[in-house]
């Protein structure tokens, strides 16, 4: 993987047993499946998707994301948060059943397909709260991360800014958007139905909303440093 300047490097997913890839992509595995190792691999996933994690590949000065330089990112195990993000991290990837056995075994109850968080809505706001809790376990305060966020990140704050979403928590296309910013809610059913990449086609359901990702990273980070310090 190639760094870049002001996008997201650092790509993080869980891959389940079988799945292969190009030597452009590089994997952690576990030798065993014991509950240990595999809640050491989530949470791993967990901090390489967060924002302070690829600000530390940005600032390394690598063209590209070797194996030795994500060896060199921070991990704090046995953190009293690791169960927070461990869960948001799960939601995140075990989008279908073969990841049931990870699910049951780190969570101690049963899979099923409401498990994930599949709308667009739901998936930012977990990464924000693994922004947030990578950050207190690192000791980044909020306005730290959220320079972090406005300065490194400038693309991502750009998107982040033009987005919208829908009632029901789907990420509204651009073109609907313009239409929207253009005309308010007298959109009509088909003017707000767009088809994507794969070819299904969705009326997206107003009313839109926009959010704030500074505003949200500093409630959640207040949320999780109150947590920590009731836990200590």
């Amino acid at each position: 993987m190639a760094a870049t300047t002001g996008v997201r490097t650092l790509h993080a997913a869980i891959l389940p047993p079988g799945p292969s890839h190009l030597y452009t992509i590089y994997s952690y595995g576990v030798t065993a499946s014991s509950v240990g190792d595999l809640n050491d691999l989530v949470l791993v996933a967990g901090m390489f998707a967060s924002i302070p994690a690829d600000f530390m590949i940005k600032v390394s000065g690598n063209g590209h994301i070797p194996t030795t330089l994500t060896d060199q990112l921070a991990y704090p195990r046995s953190h009293p948060l690791s169960s927070q993000l461990l869960e948001r991290t799960l939601r995140l990837n075990c989008l279908t059943s073969v990841y049931s056995d990870l699910w049951e075994q780190l969570m101690g109850c049963e899979w099923n397909e409401a498990v994930p968080h599949r709308t667009a809505a739901a998936r930012r706001a977990a990464l924000i709260d693994i922004d947030a809790i990578a950050a207190v376990m690192l000791g980044i305060t909020a306005d730290e991360l959220c320079s972090i966020y406005r300065t490194q990140f400038p693309v991502l704050h750009g998107y982040e800014r033009s987005d919208l979403y829908d009632a029901n928590g789907r990420k509204v296309p651009s073109d609907v958007s313009k239409l929207f910013r253009q005309r308010g809610t007298c959109l009509s059913s088909v003017e707000r139905t767009a088809t994507n990449a794969s070819g299904s086609s969705y009326t997206y359901e107003l009313p839109f909303v926009g959010f704030d990702r500074e505003t949200d990273m500093r409630q959640a980070h207040a949320h999780f440093t109150k947590l920590m310090e009731e836990m200590n």
